[in-house]
């Protein structure tokens, strides 16, 4: 995969008190730093259109990615859990 596709790439992710994600920040290329920022509301209505977002995290010499979908509606996912709250893996903090 050489990370020039239409799918954004998610690098981090703020949080609200209750661990509910905010925003991203996102790349057009696995490797690289975040080069955007989207609200959660912008993901998810992004995501029902068709885009594809997938996490990418960096761990040692190799890139790891995981696509993302939307659970129930309001919820950010990268697994089949049918829980009621984000999870997008190891994500670091964009602040």
């Amino acid at each position: 995969m050489d990370g020039t596709n239409d799918t954004k790439y998610v690098k981090c992710a703020d949080e609200n008190y209750d661990g509910e994600i905010t925003s991203v920040g996102y790349s057009n290329k696995v490797h690289g730093e975040p080069v955007g920022e989207k609200s959660k509301k912008e993901v998810i209505d992004d995501l029902r259109t068709g885009e594809e977002y997938e996490v990418a995290v960096r761990e040692g010499n190799q890139w790891n990615t995981q696509q993302i979908h939307v659970y129930d509606g309001k919820w950010l996912r990268i697994d089949d859990e049918e829980k009621e709250e984000d999870d997008l893996g190891k994500v670091p903090e964009c602040g």
